[in-house]
């Protein structure tokens, strides 16, 4: 099997991920010399067989490297996992998630090698003296109960208070260490008798193995490492040519005393002043911006590093990550989540991944990826971690589901979602027991069947919005802009019509002319140019909203009125602007030009707001507001957040089944939804 195929694999058919095998990371080992294993029974390989029964060909779960110390390696673990997997689980093919974070041992052995946050030592003694104690973060976020314990796992090491971590992503012996350990495992698995049987290779490490940096969670600072610390202070040198513009451009930050690189005390993330703005500026914030996008390149470095490991060890298999949370996450650059324009280039990594946007995730909200999906399936593939808790959660903050109508409402949204953007998907029982129930096993059997079906026709787009994002403004924000935007994302979700959400740069790569609406959510860093460029390629009647504020002339004048924490701006309508509506307060936060382009000035705006801007537009919406819908040319599904009475628009002349009951829609039919439930139809050829 080629590359082409196994991707081709990956996307259409879904994956199952369970907690098979889960164990401390970093390793820890019992009395014996094994590693502590969660669940030593490892019972979950029951739910892997019944998926298996259900159709689910792929499975996957995090595969113990075999690292368990310096220079030792142990794949009694690893070994029984893929032996459960296989027989009693039944899978057909297997992705290992393959965590690369260092032993506890080989942090003591290289202290100079580690994470340190702002508060922790400086020098390598104080810091190795640290190491295995309570003071040293294992997880990367504060967890007074330790491991994520759903499962019924009682961890007694409570993750709390942490001035160290485990290796920095900049560290080269990190790398090296781990690229031996890597390229052991891929041998291991390769020459294994289910070698033929391993589909990808899914690489981990960081912070929940999402390559994500230590401590970006629980706002610590970091990372204040020595060795991390020098590569950054060569990274600048080699950026500004000397000591003398590298003191310039950073003000004196980053300058060295007594051999040691003096801290930024909370330059890099501090929350502004009610008077300044939103967005880091270049002239004050230079050190931040910088140190940002050296997290950003590192992390690349090291994703491509591991990645070409594993494609010189198996002749081209696919190889994935976890990476780029630019839609939900705060501090994405702070964890080095800002790479994507190199990643989508490289020829190391084939697929990526993220757990589903946790902020509208429930029954009747709109779901989403944390990521723009979109533009990512241009050249690479997407697979949606659905970790989606169903009613059969426990012990769980995010149990969203509470009956099995909403689960069955969750399951289909999902897959339609990731249909429609023609996306992979992978279901998740991270705590156990979530589809332990027959009747749910069977609503997956005809998910599954559907699923194939709809797949075997090429995918095109219909949405006639897009919503773009750029990761340089992203780059400039600043931790607290994150949620607003995606509240606005949210309700424009909810507002009846099927949209993308793509990358800024697949302006002048994509056809983009059947785009009626394009919505700018950080517009901040574009330029004229970019505009310009942006105009000419989506419909020749098409319009443009602005999210914010913004640093391009288009004629629309706007009084900063940011309070440091929103991008609240009050519209000024000067003589090409038309006030669309008020905020409570009878404050103008929306506006249209003579162009007509659009402005949103604030959070306050409403679903029944974006939907005007939307019809204005030209925008088909296919449902009332408070609605969700994803469609492209094979299927469309509403999501009701509220119950709903209304006759679809959107779905042409074509002839459309219910894809689990195969019952023909007759168009002009009125649809009855009610709140937290959904539909979704397939066209004839796409159903049968």
């Amino acid at each position: 099997m080629n590359k082409t195929e196994a991707l081709n694999i990956l996307k259409n058919s879904p994956i199952f991920w369970s907690r098979l095998g889960f164990c401390y990371d970093p390793p820890l080992l019992d009395d014996t010399g094994k590693i502590i294993v969660f669940n030593p029974e490892m019972t979950e390989v029951k739910s892997h067989a019944s998926f298996s029964e259900a159709g689910i060909r792929i499975h996957t779960c995090v595969l113990h490297s075999g690292w368990v110390g310096v220079d030792r390696y142990d794949y009694s673990l690893c070994d029984r996992v893929l032996e459960k997997i296989f027989t009693e689980g039944k899978a057909e093919y297997f992705v290992p998630r393959v965590k690369l974070n260092v032993p506890v041992d080989w942090c003591y052995e290289n202290p100079t090698e580690i994470t340190v946050y702002e508060d922790g030592p400086r020098n390598a003694e104080a810091i190795r003296a640290l190491v295995g104690t309570l003071r040293q973060d294992y997880l990367g976020y504060e967890s007074p109960c330790g491991y994520y314990n759903a499962n019924g796992w009682q961890d007694t090491r409570p993750n709390v208070g942490g001035l160290i971590s485990l290796q920095s992503f900049s560290s080269e012996k990190w790398l090296q260490d781990a690229g031996e350990a890597l390229r052991r495992l891929v041998k291991h698995l390769e020459e294994s008798p289910y070698g033929d049987r391993i589909l990808a290779y899914h690489i981990a490490y960081g912070a929940c193995g999402e390559t994500m940096l230590w401590g970006r969670q629980s706002g610590k600072f970091g990372d204040y490492g020595i060795s991390h610390q020098e590569r950054f202070h060569r990274w600048g040198l080699a950026r500004y040519g000397s000591e003398s513009a590298l003191s310039t451009v950073w003000r004196g930050y980053g300058e060295k005393d007594n051999g040691d690189i003096v801290p930024p005390s909370l330059l890099r993330e501090k929350k502004h002043p009610k008077s300044d703005d939103f967005y880091k500026k270049e002239e004050i914030d230079h050190w931040s911006l910088d140190y940002d996008r050296f997290m950003c390149e590192v992390n690349t470095d090291a994703i491509d590093y591991f990645g070409k490991i594993v494609k010189e060890m198996t002749d081209d298999k696919p190889v994935g990550s976890f990476y780029g949370y630019v839609l939900y996450m705060a501090r994405t650059a702070y964890a080095g989540h800002l790479g994507w324009k190199r990643l989508l280039d490289s020829p190391y990594i084939d697929f990526f991944a993220a757990p589903k946007s946790y902020y509208r995730c429930a029954p009747g909200e709109p779901g989403g990826e944390m990521a723009p999906a979109v533009s990512v399936n241009r050249k690479k593939l997407w697979v949606d971690e659905c970790d989606n808790r169903t009613h059969l959660a426990r012990a769980d903050r995010y149990a969203n589901a509470t009956c099995l109508e909403d689960t069955y409402c969750v399951l289909l949204r999902e897959l339609c979602k990731n249909i429609s953007h023609d996306s992979g998907l992978w279901y998740m029982d991270l705590g156990g027991g979530w589809y332990d129930n027959q009747e749910l096993m069977n609503y997956i059997v005809r998910l599954m069947d559907a699923s194939d079906k709809i797949r075997k026709i090429s995918h095109e787009s219909v949405s006639e919005i897009a919503v773009f994002v750029d990761e340089e403004s992203i780059l400039h924000t600043h931790p607290d802009v994150t949620r607003p935007l995606e509240e606005l994302l949210r309700k424009l979700q909810l507002a009846g019509a099927p949209l993308d959400v793509r990358f800024f740069y697949d302006v002048g790569e994509v056809d983009l002319s059947s785009i009626k609406l394009a919505v700018l959510l950080t517009p901040w860093c574009l330029c004229d140019r970019d505009l310009k460029e942006l105009r000419s390629a989506i419909a020749k009647d098409g319009h443009i909203l602005f999210c914010g504020k913004i640093q391009a002339d288009t004629g629309i004048d706007m009084e900063d009125m940011s309070d440091g924490s929103l991008p609240q701006y009050r519209i000024l309508p000067g003589k090409n602007m038309k006030p669309l509506f008020q905020n409570e307060a009878g404050e103008w936060i929306g506006a249209k030009n003579d162009r007509g382009d659009y402005v949103i000035s604030s959070p306050e705006v409403t679903t029944v707001n974006l939907r005007q801007i939307a019809e204005d537009a030209g925008v088909t919406c296919y449902a009332p507001t408070e609605c969700t819908v994803y469609a492209d040319n094979r299927i469309v599904s509403f999501f009701a957040r509220e119950d709903q009475s209304f006759i679809p628009n959107g779905m042409g002349k074509g002839q459309w089944f219910n894809v689990l009951t195969r019952e023909p829609y007759v168009h002009g039919e009125t649809l009855s939804l009610l709140a937290k439930r959904g539909v979704a139809f397939a066209l004839r050829r796409a159903s049968q």
